[in-house]
């Protein structure tokens, strides 16, 4: 097990992307540039990406051909960042290939390079399920900067996610999104009240630009409105909201968390309280 860091404090940079739907190439070529131009100062810092910023998000037919295995070249360049930076990397979902399927999956690196976590979105959104595979489990992983775990968009709107994931002992869920509108109100309301239920630190990072489907031509709109969410509830950072008239601004922004908050919150609260034995309908009877 990991040693906890004297120093409590995070440093946290959200990014607002704009991928070009289709081009890997370009979208890791702009991705590494910003990781490079971060300048996260000396305490631990994680840098966090969107949901599939690397293909896009409507590429629907083409994610087969797009899809790369892990490790590949896209992961390798991942790490690499990570370790020149020296930061922690949430570089929000790729397209992977395993086993003849593609599925969904967050990756997240060490200061060191090292692969820490890999989750397949469990919870696939309307058409995701004729693209990917969902995944079939939740990870968290224990670093010397904190407890960290990830939920890939949809996953974070189920209410046992992110209970579950604290209750294994994550301080920090990252989530990486590609929220569409009209859904902003869903995105405004869940996520400060799931930090606030499970005294955890909630990390939203949302896409920005709109997308053609490749196959479908169907028009998406992404709002962006990335935010951090302490573990009372209040929104410590919020990142604009764009309407589809406007145009979208690719930037990073920073904070810094303090995970003590969340550990003082902890010693009193829902999570100490519960009746697990009560709750037995929910996980036994369906919908």
């Amino acid at each position: 097990m990991k040693k906890r860091a004297k120093n409590s404090k995070l440093t946290v940079g959200l990014i607002h992307f704009f991928p070009t739907l289709g081009d890997t190439k370009d979208n890791l070529e702009r991705g590494l540039a910003l990781i490079r131009s971060w300048k996260p100062g000396r305490r631990p810092a994680v840098l966090v990406f969107p949901e599939l910023w690397t293909t896009g998000y409507l590429a629907e037919r083409s994610y087969p051909r797009l899809a790369e295995r892990i490790p590949g070249a896209t992961s390798r360049a991942l790490a690499s960042a990570a370790r020149k930076c020296r930061i922690y990397l949430m570089a929000g979902s790729i397209a992977e290939r395993r086993n003849g399927r593609v599925y969904n999956t967050a990756l997240l690196f060490g200061p060191d390079g090292r692969l820490l976590l890999r989750h397949a979105k469990v919870h696939l959104w309307d058409r995701e399920v004729d693209h990917f595979h969902a995944g079939q489990s939740y990870r968290m992983v224990r670093t010397s900067a904190g407890n960290f775990a990830v939920m890939i968009c949809y996953d974070g709107d189920f209410p046992e996610v992110p209970r579950l994931l604290t209750l294994r002992g994550a301080e920090v869920l990252f989530h990486p999104s590609a929220y569409p509108s009209p859904n902003d109100d869903e995105w405004r309301l869940i996520y400060p009240a799931a930090a606030l239920q499970n005294n955890v630190f909630i990390v939203q990072v949302n896409r920005i630009g709109s997308e053609k489907g490749l196959s479908t031509g169907t028009p998406v709109h992404f709002f962006g409105g990335s935010a951090v969410h302490g573990p009372n509830g209040k929104t410590i950072l919020q990142a604009p909201f764009y309407s589809p008239k406007t145009a979208p601004r690719e930037r990073i922004y920073t904070c810094s968390i303090d995970l003590a908050h969340a550990r003082k919150l902890r010693r009193r609260s829902y999570l100490i309280d519960r009746r697990p034995g009560t709750y037995r309908p929910v996980l036994s009877r369906p919908a």
